[in-house]
């Protein structure tokens, strides 16, 4: 079962325990959310089931304008999958967050995962994703967060658990509109390789 535990040791770190193994993760000052955690892990080792080499990349989006729902992620994810599919031919993996604190509308964190053996670069997806939200978005904007690209390998722990460790970041309760009727968070939903000889 999974599982969170503080790390004593090191303020606003913890462990989050995933298929019987501890892995390091940000651990906000009001709590991370386990469900969160579980779907971009699992979707993470999902990929690892079809790709020994998985990139991930890190997005920010901002809006102008405050919606109470997610249609607008709901419009880009739609556009990023095409994208991905003619351009790589890799199935896509992701999770989003959606986030508010004190500006008037809400902005979003998506984690995009895709076959890291016809893509090693985030740059593209970058460039893509600038484009289509601010056509989707009157006056929205994108975000290049620093070390946006992570190329993980199934068999380098390093790397990956780096990913692993940003992505908890995604969890953290705090900036998350509790109070609204719409997901604060969704995920690929993408089922475990069952011809891998791999299983996450």
């Amino acid at each position: 079962m999974a599982q969170i535990l503080r790390n004593k040791t090191k303020k606003g770190f913890g462990y989050f325990k995933f298929k019987n193994k501890l892995y390091n993760i940000f651990y906000g000052r009001d709590g991370v959310d386990k469900t969160i955690l579980q779907k971009g892990f699992e979707q993470i080792d999902i990929m690892f089931s079809y790709h020994s080499k998985v990139c991930i990349v890190f997005l920010e989006f901002h809006l102008k304008e405050f919606s109470d729902n997610n249609a607008v992620m709901s419009a880009f994810i739609h556009e990023l999958k095409s994208y991905i599919k003619k351009k790589y031919n890799s199935r896509l993996g992701y999770l989003w967050v959606r986030e508010k604190n004190k500006a008037k509308a809400q902005h979003y964190h998506l984690a995009v995962m895709v076959n890291g053996h016809k893509c090693d670069n985030g740059w593209s997806i970058q460039q893509f994703a600038n484009a289509v939200w601010q056509k989707q978005n009157n006056k929205g904007t994108t975000h290049f967060v620093t070390r946006s690209t992570y190329n993980t390998l199934r068999d380098d722990n390093i790397e990956a658990n780096a990913a692993r460790v940003r992505l908890s970041y995604f969890a953290k309760h705090r900036t998350k509109e509790r109070d609204l009727a719409c997901n604060c968070f969704s995920s690929s939903r993408l089922k475990l390789n069952p011809e891998a000889k791999f299983r996450a």
